[in-house]
C-alpha cells in the first residue's frame, strides 16, 4: 500500500490548504494565518503517489473484444465499422441481424475493414 494511501487528506487539507487572508491579499504585516511546520513531507508524499498513478496509466491494459478466432457481425464493410458480438437474438448489445450484414472472423474485420469492437457488446472494465 502506498504511502499516501494511508495518508488523512482531510487533516492535510485542514493543515496546509487553509487561506491566509493577510498573505493572500499582500497585506502580510497584518499578521500571518499560516500554518506553523514544514510541508516538505506532505509535499513529498503527494509527489510520489501521482508518480505511482502515472506508471499506473501507462501499463497497457488487455485488450477488449473478440477473440481473432471468434465469429462477429458487422452491418456492412467499411473502414471502422463495429464488430458485433453475435448472440441468439441479434447481436450481444441488441441489434437486430434481420437487416442483412455480414458474418466474419474478427481478425478478417480488422485487417480487411479496421473493424473495432463494439463498446456495449465487449464493455471495458477495470
Amino acid at each position: 500500500m502506498s504511502p499516501v494511501t494511508e495518508l488523512d487528506l482531510s487533516a492535510v487539507t485542514g493543515q496546509w490548504l487553509n487561506q491566509c487572508g493577510p498573505h493572500d491579499f499582500g497585506l502580510s504585516e497584518y499578521g500571518c494565518a499560516c500554518p506553523d511546520g514544514d510541508p516538505r513531507p506532505v509535499i513529498a508524499s503527494l509527489v510520489a503517489e501521482v508518480e505511482r498513478l502515472r506508471r499506473l496509466l501507462a501499463e497497457p491494459t488487455a485488450p477488449v473484444g473478440p477473440a481473432d478466432d471468434e465469429r462477429v457481425w458487422v452491418s456492412t464493410a467499411r473502414a471502422g465499422i463495429d464488430m458485433h458480438l453475435i448472440a441468439a437474438h441479434g447481436t450481444g448489445c441488441g441489434r437486430s441481424r434481420h437487416a442483412g450484414g455480414i458474418t466474419v472472423l474478427a481478425a478478417e474485420a480488422v485487417e480487411g475493414w479496421a473493424g473495432v469492437p463494439c463498446r456495449r457488446c465487449w464493455p471495458v472494465t477495470s
